[in-house]
């Protein structure tokens, strides 16, 4: 469980009731702790967002209270229990608290304990609710009487929330209880530690036994504390990075950190993570914190990282000056980019102006005419070899469009293209729409006057039929085909129809209305030889 759900698990059940006191993300230390730690040079700083915990007011600011009393919450059950308990401990007695200990642990089954749909929801599913009930209920009592608390927890087999409850509020405390304890509470409180007490641990991390340390430091990883960028250059520094999540909000609370971070995967041969965070990093610090993309930008060679940062920064303009990233596309004369702007814009425009967005449709198949290939050829004297490229925002803009206007695509596309029909664009523009609308694509075709693109966008609508077993429908279209080709797809089609159903195959061909050649020709591929 993250420190983000506790927050939300207590917050979710006084909803209505109050904001009940909960197990904090860390419980503040003195200052300095990163002391002996690489800092952000001063012109890299950034102001830093609150610390989550800092929205959770403390008991003594909840400004509802409970009515309830230990014997009005004993009958409750589920969502209405987590929600009214939750209130009702941030001024219960330890008596009281201990009192409602026993009757939970003797009484309420699993069933009794099944949270509501919202606290289920919490984090992707929270279980039945045991264990969010005893570390609330725990948490609270360990406020008052730390040591009954762990008392009764030891003698119910809890002892390890109890721990975790106890590391929260107070971290030495429960660190200096554990090594009393033994092996197995030290690995508890470290545990505890990694999730809730990022700066303690960060100053007293040399205080635990060796084997806790690694848990500890790898509970970090999932949990950013009060100083995202000083854990991550802590974990950093003992050779362990933060999982995704908590590396996201490194990125938006310490951007240079985390750039730092990335930057010693890269030197530490761990290409394929440095890489993957590295990507993460700029598309992030992009969107929060363009001006360290820029900053960046002043230093970093031509290639494909720069063109990263690139864009990142071209999607930051757009939330914040779309007119300019709009112009900013229009003019890039770069066919692989301006697709890719274009089409990132483009899709922006789709739904609130389809007019201006169809503008920049025009000019991204004018651009590049085959705009959603992305291979990369490499020419050579013996001759060549083609790549795959980097996915563009072309088929996802060429999509958009489509659902308001497919024609209107189609006929751009071709027009883009000097009415050629040899690209993989607009092969791919007829697929979709013959999945989409196969009648609306049928009656496109028969409107061009230009005989290729005619018998092109008839292609896909024969192969549906075809793979639905619907040969009749495909040689029907095949019919209208102008081109030469028209005999070979109509042999071609026939040979498989007859292959598995050759009975229906030779009724067809009885009543086709093909030249009497043809005729002959496709007889001699059935099995027998009735006469048409």
């Amino acid at each position: 469980m993250t420190p983000r759900s506790l927050l939300l698990i207590s917050a979710t059940a006084i909803a209505g009731w109050a904001t009940g006191a909960i197990i904090r993300e860390d419980t503040p230390v003195a200052a300095g702790s990163t002391a002996e730690l690489p800092s952000p040079a001063s012109e890299r700083a950034v102001a830093r967002k609150p610390p989550l915990e800092a929205t959770v007011p403390p008991p003594s600011m909840t400004p509802l209270r409970s009515t309830d009393t230990l014997e009005t919450l004993k009958p409750l059950r589920g969502g209405d229990l987590h929600a009214r308990l939750a209130l009702w401990l941030i001024d219960a007695s330890p008596e009281d608290i201990s009192a409602f200990w026993d009757h939970y642990r003797s009484t309420l089954t699993e069933e009794d304990l099944r949270p509501s749909n919202a606290l289920m929801a919490v984090d992707g599913g929270m279980g039945t609710g045991r264990f969010e009930i005893s570390e609330l209920i725990l948490y609270h009592w360990m406020r008052h009487d730390p040591l009954a608390a762990m008392a009764a927890a030891k003698r119910d087999h809890e002892e390890y929330q109890a721990w975790r409850a106890w590391t929260a509020l107070d971290p030495q405390a429960a660190f200096d209880a554990a090594l009393a304890d033994g092996k197995r509470s030290v690995e508890d409180v470290a545990r505890a530690l990694g999730i809730y007490q990022a700066s303690w641990l960060r100053q007293h991390l040399d205080d635990l036994p060796e084997e806790a340390r690694k848990i500890a430091l790898e509970a970090n990883t999932g949990n950013e504390g009060d100083d995202p960028g000083a854990t991550l250059r802590f974990l950093a520094k003992h050779g362990y990075g933060f999982r995704p999540d908590s590396f996201a909000v490194a990125i938006r609370d310490d951007p240079w950190a985390a750039y730092d971070w990335v930057e010693y995967l890269a030197e530490s041969g761990n290409g394929r993570q440095a890489r993957e965070q590295r990507d993460e990093f700029i598309r992030l610090a992009g969107e929060e914190h363009p001006e360290v993309i820029e900053a960046l930008l002043r230093t970093t060679p031509e290639g494909a990282l720069k063109r990263k940062m690139e864009d990142s920064l071209f999607r930051s303009r757009l939330s914040t000056d779309p007119e300019g990233a709009i112009q900013e596309a229009m003019t890039t004369k770069a066919p692989a980019l301006a697709v890719d702007r274009l089409g990132e814009a483009g899709k922006m425009l789709a739904s609130t102006d389809p007019e201006r967005a169809f503008e920049l449709a025009k000019r991204m198949f004018d651009t590049c005419p085959d705009a959603f290939d992305t291979s990369i050829t490499i020419h050579h004297p013996g001759g060549s070899a083609s790549y795959g490229g980097t996915p563009n925002q072309g088929p996802a803009f060429a999509k958009a469009l489509m659902e308001i206007d497919p024609g209107r695509v189609l006929d751009l596309a071709v027009a883009g293209n000097d009415n050629s029909t040899r690209s993989s664009t607009f092969s791919r523009l007829l697929d979709d729409w013959s999945k989409m609308d196969p009648q609306g694509l049928s009656t496109w075709a028969d409107g061009q006057s230009d005989e290729n693109v005619h018998d092109a966008a008839l292609y896909p609508l024969l192969m549906e039929s075809q793979e639905r077993g619907d040969f009749a429908g495909a040689l029907s279209t095949i019919s209208r085909i102008q081109g030469s080709h028209r005999a070979h797809y109509t042999a071609s089609t026939f040979t498989s129809w007859v292959e598995g159903d050759p009975a229906a195959a030779a009724e067809w061909l009885k009543g086709s209305g093909l030249p009497a050649a043809e005729v002959e020709t496709l007889r001699k591929k059935l099995p027998t030889s009735p006469e048409p």
